[in-house]
């Protein structure tokens, strides 16, 4: 029995189509794995160096990780009414870390002062520092960081922690390499909303 040659150009495009559909679902779904390897890195981080339920209060919101800093006198402390809420605007200063394994963080990429730039061995002598600016409705903000920054309230100082998922995903970003979990510490100066 003879097949016709369209008939066999018809079955080869499809069985290609099949294989390339197994491979995309396969890559896919090794980066959710990868995604769920990275955010279970960090939930163990959080439990081992922010257990202290009165030094640190965490607040998780789709896929952040915020852990504020109690003040030193927290004794009574509550949570200002007046926090940051979705379309409002934040000024404050951060270092950015790749997340690792260490507290404090050791790899710092970005600071918003010249204090913690120092720190990290990162800035030059034309390096300006100034706090940053953010309205959470820019549709440019890393989904990691507004959703951690969320809630926020003037004063808070906060570490917040998101997976390669919230940020660049599988990209490399200037010093950032791919599939790189982030870690910001931030002081929040003033928020509006």
């Amino acid at each position: 029995m003879k097949m016709k040659r369209g008939t066999i150009s018809i079955l080869t495009f499809a069985a290609a189509v099949l294989a390339l559909s197994q491979i995309s679902a396969c890559t896919s779904q090794s980066l959710e794995t990868t995604y769920a390897t990275l955010e279970e890195s960090i939930d163990r981080y959080i439990a081992s160096h922010f257990s202290d339920s009165v030094a640190y209060t965490i607040h998780r919101n789709a896929g952040s990780n915020r852990v504020t800093v109690n003040p030193s006198d927290s004794a009574g402390f509550e949570i200002p009414s007046d926090t940051l809420m979705a379309g409002g605007t934040v000024v404050f200063d951060y270092a950015l870390y790749l997340f690792g394994n260490s507290f404090p963080p050791q790899d710092m990429i970005a600071a918003t002062t010249e204090e913690l730039a120092g720190q990290g061995g990162i800035w030059g002598d034309s390096t300006t520092f100034v706090p940053v600016t953010v309205n959470l409705s820019d549709k440019h903000l890393l989904p990691g960081l507004r959703n951690g920054l969320l809630g926020v309230y003037a004063g808070e100082e906060c570490y917040i922690l998101f997976s390669a998922k919230y940020g660049f995903g599988n990209k490399e970003i200037n010093a950032i390499p791919k599939m790189s979990s982030l870690m910001y510490h931030v002081w929040v100066h003033s928020i509006e909303n």
